[in-house]
């Protein structure tokens, strides 16, 4: 069905429905209702915070291990298909027992091709470790579920008991065990009504979903039950939305929840929601910055980033940037470098001339090795050249 036609059926259905409490909707419009909202998901950008209610304690930690201290900002990105591109970061600070802290960077990103992870650790005692990997392997996905997508419409297409199908297509599916209640209930602010999904063949309870029926039908609560035992496992509960468009609505914040487990609930506050951009391949893509040690899997090679290459190409070659002169005092070469900062340029310079370990050191070795001989050459022969017409005149 086309997707400006769904979005329709979704409005007509939304106030004809929501118009008297008298009239039950079924199954059928119930799949179709939220097949339009699927599809209306093309692409996902969020900006969002999340930590534990409460907080562990750290009087409770373990040895020298380290826990989470406030809250982890991320921002995540994704497009369909879901699950082959992805781009997130993530910022923490991490601490101790004994309140050594770290603050913690990862970034990781697939591309339906590629997939890389960069992770920067920084304490006031030690100095920044910077580290990244790179794999053709789909390991640096970010789970969508550790997001406010996973409360969002998408739910059921993320989750491996519902086989990852669509909320609609599971509700079609399972049309003979579908339980819909009418009544309206008060589920985190909203009026709900309750989805009971049975399970097919035992015809006892798995699921549960709670649909706000002022916001066009929009989930609000997913429980998953042990139908064998008839005992809750999981809860996901939306406490905001955000209006994205006629008939979309998207979760702002909300928590998920293991009542039997323990009492601690993972919660989500979205900053910045922003759907359908029309995010490209090449967005879910990433450079390490300087200095970063690599383990390259596609190369089968491990090395560090030469910091700001470009910037010592520049300031070798560029001879219009760059004058030689002799110093007044102590016969000393001094550069000057027309607002090229000289740190930038000594450092690109220094990193030049680190090694390059790898298992294939042989092969990466030698254009290290000329790039600094030419380079060498380049430079002396410049230095005779100026002093030599200095002296000429």
């Amino acid at each position: 069905m086309n997707k400006n036609v769904l979005m329709n059926v979704v409005c007509f259905l939304t106030a004809f429905l929501t118009s008297t409490q008298a009239l039950a909707i079924t199954a059928e419009e119930l799949a179709d209702i939220c097949e339009a909202m699927e599809k209306n998901i093309q692409d996902i950008y969020i900006e969002y915070e999340r930590g534990l209610d409460p907080p562990s304690n750290i009087n409770d930690l373990p040895g020298n291990s380290f826990m989470t201290k406030g809250l982890e900002k991320i921002t995540w990105a994704t497009k369909r298909p879901f699950g082959q591109f992805s781009l997130s970061t993530q910022e923490v600070t991490v601490v101790n027992q004994y309140e050594d802290s770290r603050n913690v960077t990862i970034k990781q990103s697939y591309n339906g091709k590629m997939a890389k992870r960069f992770q920067k650790s920084s304490s006031q005692h030690r100095k920044d470790h910077l580290e990244g990997s790179i794999t053709r392997r789909d390991n640096f996905v970010y789970d969508m579920l550790q997001t406010p997508a996973g409360l969002s419409i998408l739910q059921y297409s993320l989750r491996k008991a519902a086989g990852r199908k669509p909320l609609s297509e599971f509700l079609r599916d399972n049309k003979e065990v579908i339980r819909i209640d009418d009544n309206i209930v008060k589920i985190n602010g909203f009026n709900a009504i309750k989805v009971d999904i049975l399970h097919k063949i035992t015809k006892v309870l798995w699921g549960t979903v709670y649909f706000s029926v002022e916001h066009g039908y929009t989930p609000v609560r997913y429980e998953y039950w042990n139908g064998g035992r008839e005992r809750l496992i999981v809860r996901h509960n939306v406490t905001s939305l955000e209006k994205i468009s006629d008939g979309l609505w998207f979760p702002k914040s909300g928590y998920s929840e293991r009542p039997r487990s323990d009492d601690k609930r993972t919660v989500f506050t979205a900053t910045k929601i922003s759907l359908n951009q029309g995010l490209g391949d090449e967005y879910f893509d990433f450079e390490f910055p300087p200095g970063t040690l690599v383990y390259d899997q596609t190369l089968d090679l491990v090395y560090t980033l030469k910091p700001d290459e470009d910037a010592f190409n520049t300031w070798l070659g560029g001879e219009e940037r760059l004058s030689l002169n002799e110093a007044q005092q102590g016969g000393k070469i001094t550069l000057e470098t027309n607002g090229v900062d000289d740190t930038v340029i000594s450092s690109a310079y220094d990193t030049l001339q680190e090694s390059v370990y790898s298992k294939q050191q042989a092969n990466i070795q030698k254009p290290k090795i000329t790039i600094i001989i030419y380079g060498s050459i380049v430079l002396v022969v410049a230095i005779l050249l100026t002093i030599l017409a200095v002296r000429l005149r």
